[in-house]
């Protein structure tokens, strides 16, 4: 049997599959069920390590399994959840990386195109069977069913312009508002909100959408996707107490002695990122949580993108502003005074982004973090197994500290909400990083 969750891990946590992959053995030539396909598709796309360039032959190999997965769709076929899943972390596995820029730069326009492909075998996998229509049926109720669908996308596709007009702020402010009845609410309070949005409205639209449209669908919705099976698997592997904080007993021990001296070890923390350096990190930091979704994009390293930066002096002057004056303040100073949290946050971040780059040229050209951290605008180098992570769970506002290891089985250390949760876990988080 497929054991779905552990493939996702693998997918998920940046590792390479291959070790998981031999369940997926290649059965008889008979054998062309749309479960079957999904299986080789995972096999061929996710085999291959994600710091190293997929071969062309696994990439060729896996569009022609997805073509007879269309046709068998077409046929009208069926399959199980467990094809669903498949085709997900193939899509999850190539927009990782299209982010990474592993491949050649044609390659990744490729790849682009394959993603949106295996989007649309998910839009199929995941639709709906049709209602039977009877003879003789009432054409004024099919045309008001039709209009009550146009509606429905109609705010499918403003809730998915809302979210990528809002920014991470935005969203952990959402997640911590009780008392928000809105569309933009309703995605953040669920990992999975957004994705199963754009399913929504990609099954409505139909073949109304153009290529560039499903591949801007696809890049959302995997990346989306993502972020709710990391959420789903560290749900699973650490229980959550009722008051949302979970420790387990050795990293419980080190809290309770560094408590004492904790605003003094934080500001050891922020103090690292008191340089020039420092001060870049910061204020794109800063940046990357305010301004909107679609001008932060998603990147690797420390610094925003030249055209974010356009975008953000063009349109957005004052969030840059802020964000500067912060950075020039300094860290330890926005740490110890400032009254916005997501520069406190940012003071804290920084200070640990700093401590990771090994050189000057680090702060351009290397993995922000080493790697080690995840947040909602990053796509990174996964470390090595074993090493202490860090990720903000930002549907529910949570700082979680884990470890994955060589199997890809996650273990939680810590998991706190909000400004005190991030201290928190950077006390347990801040340990495990070399100066």
């Amino acid at each position: 049997m497929w054991c779905g969750v552990c493939c996702c891990c693998s997918v998920v946590f940046g590792m390479s599959s291959s070790s998981s992959s031999s369940e997926f053995s290649v059965q008889s030539a008979t054998d062309r069920s749309v479960d079957a396909l999904a299986r080789k598709i995972l096999k061929r796309l996710t085999g291959t390590p994600p710091h190293q360039p997929l071969a062309v032959a696994d990439h060729r190999r896996a569009t022609e399994l997805m073509l007879r997965a269309r046709d068998a769709f077409t046929a009208g076929m069926t399959c199980e959840h467990s094809a669903l899943m498949a085709f997900t972390c193939a899509g999850v596995a190539l927009q990782r990386r299209i982010c990474l820029s592993v491949d050649a730069l044609h390659a990744g326009d490729s790849l682009t195109t394959t993603m949106a492909l295996l989007f649309v075998l998910v839009v199929l996998a995941s639709a709906p069977k049709p209602p039977d229509v009877a003879t003789g049926s009432d054409d004024a109720a099919m045309e008001e069913t039709a209009e009550t669908a146009e509606t429905e996308a109609d705010d499918d596709r403003v809730c998915i312009a809302t979210w990528q007009n809002q920014s991470v702020e935005a969203a952990l402010r959402a997640a911590n508002d009780d008392t928000s009845s809105s569309s933009w609410g309703e995605v953040l309070r669920s990992s999975g909100g957004l994705a199963k949005i754009l399913l929504q409205d990609a099954q409505k639209r139909g073949s109304k959408m153009t290529l560039e449209q499903v591949a801007e669908h696809a890049t959302l919705f995997f990346r989306a996707s993502a972020q709710a099976i990391q959420t789903s698997i560290i749900d699973g592997a650490g229980v959550v107490c009722d008051s949302n904080a979970f420790l387990t007993l050795d990293t419980l021990n080190f809290v309770a002695l560094a408590n004492d001296a904790t605003d003094e070890k934080l500001q050891s923390v922020s103090d690292c990122a008191e340089s020039e350096v420092g001060q870049q990190v910061l204020r794109d930091l800063i940046l990357s949580f305010k301004l909107p979704r679609f001008v932060v994009g998603v990147r690797r390293t420390c610094l925003l993108s030249r055209q974010a930066n356009k975008v953000a002096t063009e349109k957005y002057s004052e969030i840059l502003t802020g964000g500067h004056e912060a950075a020039m303040r300094g860290a330890r100073w926005t740490y110890d005074n400032d009254a916005d949290e997501i520069h406190k946050i940012c003071a804290l971040l920084a200070g640990i982004a700093v401590m990771q780059c090994r050189d000057a040229q680090s702060v351009r050209k290397d993995d922000i973090f080493g790697g080690r951290v995840s947040l909602p605008f990053l796509e990174t180098f996964p470390p090595e197994p074993g090493t202490t992570r860090l990720a903000l769970l930002e549907s529910t506002d949570e700082w979680v500290v884990y470890t994955v290891d060589a199997k890809s089985k996650p273990t939680v250390k810590l998991r706190q909400r909000g400004f005190d949760g991030l201290k928190q876990a950077m006390l347990v988080f801040s340990r495990t990083v070399q100066i």
